[in-house]
């Protein structure tokens, strides 16, 4: 995270008993969902990511020791999260982006350890007392489709890159445990929690890198967002939650609302669930005047999204150990990790299971290329027919995902005609196996625009 430390403008302190957590099944309610929540789990993933426990990376022993975009490390990184995703089902998306910066030379004229990353495509031009270079970074994305509005996304987001004091040192020591792996934790957790609850509207578990040289990656993704017209409900940044030196129920979580009314009344829902949770927290509400803009929630502001960027307190319990080497597992406050991640994700579930939403969005286009027709027979066995109606040019892509967001199929494009077309599928994915009964949807695309309309196998 990159620091801000304006004077909170509203100050509200909220101080409640904590419900001591128990064991539980599958999430199938709110409540449930916030007892889930497991530190032991969040803990491991912060170990991990930050260096302080060796992890299995394809049955070898390996260890992160910097998330700085600059090194190769970023990538061993990128490849640890992808696997702890998929593993909990999901489809993983990696979203390109470029990252352009300088790196300073050392005395000698020779360019920081560790650079070039291994595996980036890159270019530099020596413009005398700085290198500027440029690499090609991924965002991270797994989405989970929602039941009944599947077109509808909250974004759950982080950044997952670090840094320390020297950011001429590419292989310099650099855990981030607080900054931000106890973030990018907490994304972990809820994908691993929410990836069999049923859910209304889609949500998007979203990792970026480049956070610490300027939020190139969610500035990148925000404007795909933008020219997808991605119709984004909220965005929840979650960027520090884990530092605290004072007392748990003290003034110690920080949520920051921008420049539109939704954002600040997303933040007062979540300032409200404290108490109405139980979870031992106070709240600080920063304002349109006084909200920071040095994390990843700032772009989706900046295209008019709701957003609300959660952290820990920066007055009353600041963190010696930001951005430098000892930003260490051994440093965090794990009880107060654990209640932070109980509000995030607990809110996550509330607002992609409640309906209907209201808020200041975006008003989004209507495409006037196609239509997607509603699939029959709905309910189908053995196929469903699937039909859509063109006006352009342009081909539509016909797709079909299961409930986890993972695709199950390609069916045939169109053709490129204008006119009407159809295509069918006959419950079988494209590995050639019969799909299990259950909730899935058809997913077509063209020119930026998306549609989905969700279908039931019943064999």
């Amino acid at each position: 995270m990159k620091r801000n430390y304006m004077i909170p403008a509203i100050l509200i302190i909220l101080s409640f008993c904590f419900a001591p957590l128990v064991s539980a099944p599958a999430p199938q309610d709110l409540q449930t969902v916030i007892q889930d929540v497991n530190i032991d789990s969040l803990m491991l993933y912060v170990a991990h990511l930050s260096g302080h426990t060796t992890y299995m990376n394809n049955g070898v022993a390996d260890t992160i020791l910097t998330r700085y975009s600059y090194s190769p490390e970023i990538i061993k990184a990128k490849d640890y999260l992808v696997n702890r995703l998929e593993q909990c089902g999901y489809t993983v998306d990696l979203h390109e982006f470029s990252l352009t910066g300088k790196a300073n030379p050392s005395e000698t004229g020779e360019m920081c350890q560790g650079w070039p990353p291994i595996n980036s495509d890159y270019h530099e031009e020596n413009t005398g007392a700085l290198y500027k270079t440029a690499l090609v970074l991924d965002n991270i994305i797994a989405e989970k489709i929602g039941t009944t509005y599947p077109e509808q996304y909250y974004y759950f987001i982080a950044h997952y890159d670090s840094r320390a004091e020297n950011h001429t040192n590419g292989m310099l020591y650099a855990p981030g445990a607080d900054d931000n792996a106890s973030g990018t934790a907490t994304v972990l957790e809820a994908a691993r929690l929410l990836a069999e609850s049923d859910i209304l509207y889609s949500i998007k578990f979203i990792l970026f890198s480049g956070e610490e040289q300027g939020l190139w990656g969610s500035k990148a993704y925000a404007a795909w967002a933008r020219d997808n017209n991605e119709d984004i409900m909220a965005v929840i940044n979650i960027d520090m939650i884990a530092y605290n030196i004072i007392s748990d129920n003290f003034v110690n979580c920080q949520l920051h609302a921008g420049y539109y009314n939704s954002s600040f009344e997303l933040a007062e829902k979540m300032s409200q669930n404290i108490h109405s949770w139980s979870i031992d927290l106070g709240s600080i509400i920063l304002t349109d005047d006084a909200a920071s803009d040095r994390s990843d929630h700032a772009p989706f502001w900046d295209i008019g999204k709701t957003a609300v960027f959660v952290s820990e307190d920066w007055q009353w319990s600041y963190n010696p150990n930001y951005h430098t080497v000892r930003d260490e597992y051994s440093t965090l406050n794990p009880s107060y990790f654990h209640k932070n991640a109980q509000l995030c994700i607990g809110t996550l579930y509330q607002l992609a299971t409640s309906s209907p939403q209201t808020g200041v969005r975006s008003t989004l286009k209507p495409s006037a290329s196609f239509s997607l027709d509603e699939p029959y027979p709905n309910p189908f066995n053995p196929q469903v027919n699937i039909s859509w109606t063109k006006t352009g040019n342009s081909r539509v892509e016909i797709r079909i995902y299961d409930i986890l967001g993972r695709l199950i199929k390609k069916l045939e494009s169109d053709s490129g005609e204008s006119g009407i077309s159809n295509t069918t599928w006959n419950g079988i994915g494209g590995d050639g196996v019969d799909a299990a009964s259950g909730i899935y949807f058809v997913k077509a695309t063209s020119d930026g625009y998306t549609q989905i309309k969700k279908i039931l196998l019943n064999r």
